[in-house]
């Protein structure tokens, strides 16, 4: 039986926070190298201007998605002059099913709503 989803990043994680959190990192990935490419920055200068380090605008760059936090790519974008904004959408039993106020049951804090 094939398992349908609702996009890739529901398909590649268990619970449902976890693929929001690769779906918001994804999205601030991919504006950030949007904005190193706008302003025709070099890694050097996207770095200097980031913060960071070259070899860490290199997998940004790349889409090493695994590396980056959403807290550190906020913070990129915040120290660039770019400001992020914030959408929530309620959906009583996420995009495929799973509930999105379950917390992953592995962890100690796990909690469900109730």
């Amino acid at each position: 039986m094939n398992e349908r989803f609702a996009d890739v990043w529901d398909a590649l994680e268990n619970t449902a926070f976890e693929a929001e959190n690769l779906r918001v990192r994804s999205v601030l990935m991919t504006k950030l190298r949007d904005y190193i490419m706008n302003q025709r920055l070099t890694q050097a200068e996207a770095a200097a201007k980031f913060g960071v380090t070259q070899p860490r605008v290199s997998d940004l760059v790349r889409g090493k998605i695994d590396l980056f936090s959403v807290d550190a790519l906020i913070n990129m974008a915040a120290i660039s002059g770019q400001r992020v904004s914030i959408t929530l959408d309620y959906e009583p039993h996420g995009d495929n099913g799973r509930d999105p106020v379950t917390a992953d049951p592995r962890s100690k804090d796990a909690f469900r709503d109730g």
